[in-house]
Protein backbone atom coordinates (compact mmCIF):
# COMPACT_ATOMS: atom_id res chain seq x y z
CA UNK A 1 0.00 0.00 0.00
CA UNK A 2 0.95 3.75 -0.59
CA UNK A 3 1.98 6.37 1.93
CA UNK A 4 -0.65 8.80 2.54
CA UNK A 5 1.09 12.46 3.02
CA UNK A 6 -0.86 13.23 6.38
CA UNK A 7 -3.12 11.42 8.39
CA UNK A 8 -6.72 10.90 7.40
CA UNK A 9 -7.33 12.76 11.40
CA UNK A 10 -5.18 16.03 10.35
CA UNK A 11 -6.89 16.21 7.36
CA UNK A 12 -10.20 15.96 8.81
CA UNK A 13 -9.54 18.43 11.38
CA UNK A 14 -8.38 20.31 8.49
CA UNK A 15 -11.75 20.10 6.25
CA UNK A 16 -13.36 20.91 10.09
CA UNK A 17 -11.79 23.67 10.88
CA UNK A 18 -11.87 25.39 6.65
CA UNK A 19 -15.66 25.33 7.24
CA UNK A 20 -15.70 27.53 10.22
CA UNK A 21 -12.57 29.80 8.86
CA UNK A 22 -13.44 29.74 4.98
CA UNK A 23 -16.60 28.89 4.74
CA UNK A 24 -18.34 30.66 7.84
CA UNK A 25 -20.43 26.75 7.57
CA UNK A 26 -20.53 23.78 10.02
CA UNK A 27 -19.99 20.04 9.62
CA UNK A 28 -21.36 17.03 11.10
CA UNK A 29 -19.34 13.69 11.66
CA UNK A 30 -21.57 12.47 9.04
CA UNK A 31 -20.97 14.92 6.51
CA UNK A 32 -17.14 15.04 7.11
CA UNK A 33 -16.88 11.20 6.56
CA UNK A 34 -18.11 11.53 2.88
CA UNK A 35 -16.31 15.06 2.22
CA UNK A 36 -12.97 13.30 3.27
CA UNK A 37 -13.95 10.24 0.67
CA UNK A 38 -14.58 12.50 -1.66
CA UNK A 39 -11.58 15.00 -1.15
CA UNK A 40 -9.06 11.54 -1.25
CA UNK A 41 -10.50 10.89 -4.71
CA UNK A 42 -10.42 14.12 -6.07
CA UNK A 43 -6.52 14.44 -4.55
CA UNK A 44 -5.79 11.30 -6.22
CA UNK A 45 -6.97 12.09 -9.55
CA UNK A 46 -4.97 15.55 -9.18
CA UNK A 47 -1.80 14.45 -8.46
CA UNK A 48 -1.83 10.56 -8.60
CA UNK A 49 -0.52 10.32 -4.56
CA UNK A 50 -2.66 8.99 -1.67
CA UNK A 51 -3.69 11.99 0.61
CA UNK A 52 -3.28 9.66 3.51
CA UNK A 53 -3.69 5.80 3.57
CA UNK A 54 -5.97 4.53 6.41
CA UNK A 55 -8.79 2.68 5.38
CA UNK A 56 -12.21 3.23 4.40
CA UNK A 57 -14.78 1.12 5.25
CA UNK A 58 -18.31 0.63 3.78
CA UNK A 59 -20.63 1.20 6.65
CA UNK A 60 -23.99 1.63 5.76
CA UNK A 61 -23.98 4.97 5.56
CA UNK A 62 -21.50 5.23 3.05
CA UNK A 63 -17.32 5.30 3.29
CA UNK A 64 -15.79 5.72 6.70
CA UNK A 65 -12.83 5.90 8.27
CA UNK A 66 -13.68 4.32 12.08
CA UNK A 67 -11.37 5.75 13.81
CA UNK A 68 -11.62 9.46 12.26
CA UNK A 69 -15.42 8.59 13.03
CA UNK A 70 -15.04 7.63 16.66
CA UNK A 71 -12.96 10.67 17.53
CA UNK A 72 -16.00 13.00 16.97
CA UNK A 73 -18.53 10.79 17.76
CA UNK A 74 -20.13 12.34 21.29
CA UNK A 75 -20.97 15.73 18.57
CA UNK A 76 -23.34 13.11 17.73
CA UNK A 77 -25.41 15.05 14.26
CA UNK A 78 -24.37 18.63 15.82
CA UNK A 79 -21.66 20.88 13.67
CA UNK A 80 -17.57 19.71 15.19
CA UNK A 81 -15.70 22.81 16.62
CA UNK A 82 -12.80 23.70 16.01
CA UNK A 83 -9.75 21.33 16.19
CA UNK A 84 -5.75 21.27 16.88
CA UNK A 85 -4.25 20.25 13.94
CA UNK A 86 -0.94 18.37 14.85
CA UNK A 87 0.82 18.66 11.36
CA UNK A 88 -0.13 21.76 9.35
CA UNK A 89 -1.39 20.66 5.94
CA UNK A 90 1.76 22.31 3.12
CA UNK A 91 0.40 24.58 0.70
CA UNK A 92 0.29 22.88 -2.55
CA UNK A 93 -1.83 20.44 -0.62
CA UNK A 94 -4.31 22.89 0.37
CA UNK A 95 -4.16 24.74 -3.24
CA UNK A 96 -5.72 21.60 -4.64
CA UNK A 97 -8.06 20.47 -1.53
CA UNK A 98 -9.50 23.94 -0.72
CA UNK A 99 -11.78 24.16 -3.96
CA UNK A 100 -12.50 21.24 -3.55
CA UNK A 101 -14.20 22.12 -0.04
CA UNK A 102 -15.52 25.41 -1.48
CA UNK A 103 -17.97 22.84 -3.63
CA UNK A 104 -18.62 20.38 -1.38
CA UNK A 105 -18.96 21.87 1.80
CA UNK A 106 -22.54 23.76 0.75
CA UNK A 107 -23.78 20.32 -0.13
CA UNK A 108 -26.25 18.53 2.38
CA UNK A 109 -25.23 15.83 4.52
CA UNK A 110 -28.31 14.13 2.61
CA UNK A 111 -26.40 14.59 -0.59
CA UNK A 112 -23.53 13.53 0.55
CA UNK A 113 -24.34 10.20 1.55
CA UNK A 114 -26.37 9.77 -1.60
CA UNK A 115 -23.29 10.31 -3.57
CA UNK A 116 -21.33 8.54 -2.04
CA UNK A 117 -23.28 5.18 -1.77
CA UNK A 118 -23.75 5.06 -5.81
CA UNK A 119 -23.99 1.72 -7.41
CA UNK A 120 -21.12 3.09 -9.59
CA UNK A 121 -19.00 3.60 -6.62
CA UNK A 122 -16.46 1.52 -5.00
CA UNK A 123 -18.43 1.42 -1.88
CA UNK A 124 -21.39 -0.28 -3.40
CA UNK A 125 -19.66 -3.86 -4.25
CA UNK A 126 -18.11 -3.87 -0.94
CA UNK A 127 -21.37 -3.15 1.22
CA UNK A 128 -23.11 -5.53 -1.00
CA UNK A 129 -20.64 -8.23 -0.21
CA UNK A 130 -19.66 -7.41 3.41
CA UNK A 131 -20.89 -4.49 5.42
CA UNK A 132 -17.95 -2.49 6.99
CA UNK A 133 -15.24 -4.36 5.35
CA UNK A 134 -12.39 -2.60 4.05
CA UNK A 135 -12.88 -0.76 0.13
CA UNK A 136 -9.39 -1.49 -1.24
CA UNK A 137 -7.91 2.09 -2.77
CA UNK A 138 -7.42 0.13 -5.84
CA UNK A 139 -11.12 -0.02 -6.37
CA UNK A 140 -11.47 3.71 -5.27
CA UNK A 141 -8.91 4.52 -8.05
CA UNK A 142 -10.52 1.90 -10.65
CA UNK A 143 -14.12 3.36 -10.08
CA UNK A 144 -14.46 6.43 -8.53
CA UNK A 145 -11.59 8.59 -9.68
CA UNK A 146 -13.83 9.00 -12.88
CA UNK A 147 -16.69 10.21 -11.06
CA UNK A 148 -16.31 14.15 -10.53
CA UNK A 149 -19.01 15.39 -11.66
CA UNK A 150 -20.66 15.73 -8.78
CA UNK A 151 -17.62 17.63 -7.20
CA UNK A 152 -17.83 20.24 -9.77
CA UNK A 153 -21.50 20.43 -11.15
Amino acid sequence: MCDGKYSALNVAKYIINYCQDAERTEITNLALQKVLYLVWIEYYRKTGEYLFSDDFRAWQLGPCIPYVYFEFCFYTANPIRRQEITVPLDKATTEIIDPILKRLLHRTAYQLVTETKRKERAWWDVFEVSPKAVIPYGNIIERDTMLTNFIWE
